[in-house]
């Protein structure tokens, strides 16, 4: 876990997740998010810096978000618009909705690690700033 329930309420100021059990749960999908954008960097000896802790907390909540509104989706069942006189419905695409999900997540890691942070590098790229 890249910051844990401590780190979370007291560094990042986190208050949306009032249980360490449940920050514990979604802390695991956004340590494998941040291992995607960072191409599992952290488990090869770069080290785990401020900004990867406070990205992991922003993830974290965007995913305890997404499963607080798992309840209106399944009512919305992803209506991207509604016609009442003449009873028309349009629904969103599922893969739309989901890429709609991805950018969120990666926004909010985006604020802490910005694409231009070497450990997002998607090159062949050595701690120190040397290129291999």
């Amino acid at each position: 876990m890249y910051a844990d329930y401590n780190f979370y309420r007291t560094e990042y100021g986190g208050t949306l997740i009032e249980d360490e059990a449940l920050y514990r749960r979604f802390s695991f999908g956004a340590d494998a998010l941040i291992d995607k954008l960072t191409y599992c960097r952290l488990h090869n000896g770069w080290p785990v810096t401020h900004s990867v802790k406070m990205a992991a907390c922003a993830v974290a909540e965007e995913f305890f978000k997404d499963s607080q509104s798992q309840e209106l989706a399944a009512v919305q069942s992803g209506v991207k618009s509604e016609n009442t006189d003449g009873y028309a419905v349009t629904y969103a695409d599922a893969a739309a909705l989901e890429a709609a999900r991805e950018r969120r997540l990666c926004d909010a890691a985006g604020v802490y690690l910005p694409p231009c942070d070497p450990i997002r590098y998607a090159g062949c790229y050595k701690r120190g700033g040397r290129l291999c």
